[in-house]
């Protein structure tokens, strides 16, 4: 976990919050909580796909959608035994993945080398583009009546007898509402706090490099794939290879965002 290249790097510091939550994590990284998680999960996973798929019809949005799912490929027996044992949790709650030797895996996928053993390919799954998805559903959301305001920070949610009202922002308005959604990620503990509701998050942040297809660049690949022993992403792009990786606990102040907004509709 102190090895910056590895899937999961934890910045070594002194932080009561984070190596608490991080023994509470441990505590529950037990096959009975894996199968509880499943129950709950599996049919959202399933309703995720379908809204997207209707979302993205309705109001037209082009992203490079993806659908076919993608290759979870290994390169040691060990990676592909925990691979299968995956695949056959998930099969017991309605998903098909498909187990595959090395030749298939090839034949799916020719970028991938020799030192490919096998995958699980994982069909009912998509990819898209994050940033068209997030900029075409913003101007949607616009047309069907939303405000968008960027750049204001929240500093309170404010509430009346047992009724949450609105939120207040650091400029001292308060915007009022019938609802409010916390969408805050780690900034949601503050939020919450004052309510007396424990929301148990820490701030994590992940990697991703978009490397250009061409000779002496990124291949062009027919299907995305995730490295199972190295949980690197690599997915297909109009004109690039994006790859994705590593969850890094590296506290609050270092987070890099485009910076908080407030959605009121």
């Amino acid at each position: 976990m102190t090895d910056a290249t590895s899937p999961l790097y934890v910045k070594p510091r002194v932080d009561p919050a984070l190596w608490r939550w991080l023994l509470g994590f441990a505590r529950y990284c037990t096959d009975a909580h894996v199968l509880h998680c499943m129950r709950v999960m599996a049919p959202l996973g399933r309703d995720a796909l379908a809204a997207f798929d209707r979302v993205l019809t309705e109001e037209r949005i082009e992203c490079e959608y993806t659908p076919g799912g993608y290759l979870e490929v290994c390169s040691t027996e060990s990676g592909f035994e925990g691979a299968q044992h995956e695949a056959a949790i998930i099969t017991e709650h309605g998903y098909e993945p498909e187990v595959i030797d090395g030749d298939e895996v090839r034949r799916r996928e020719p970028a991938m080398g020799k030192q490919m053993i096998g995958a699980v390919h994982y069909h009912e799954s998509a990819t898209l583009i994050p940033s068209l998805f997030l900029r075409q559903l913003t101007a949607s959301a616009m047309r069907h009546g939303a405000r968008i305001r960027n750049g204001v920070e929240v500093r309170s949610v404010t509430s009346q007898s047992d009724r949450v009202t609105g939120v207040q922002l650091a400029s001292g308005e308060r915007v009022t509402g019938d609802a409010v959604v916390l969408a805050t990620g780690p900034y949601s503990r503050h939020l919450a706090k004052r309510f007396g509701l424990l929301v148990p998050v820490q701030p994590g942040k992940g990697y991703h490099r978009d490397v250009d297809i061409g000779p002496n660049g990124a291949p062009r690949m027919r299907i995305a794939c995730v490295l199972a022993e190295h949980s690197v992403f690599c997915t297909p792009m109009d004109t690039a290879v994006r790859f994705a990786g590593t969850m890094e606990f590296s506290g609050e102040k270092r987070i890099t965002s485009c910076g908080p907004s407030v959605c009121d509709s």
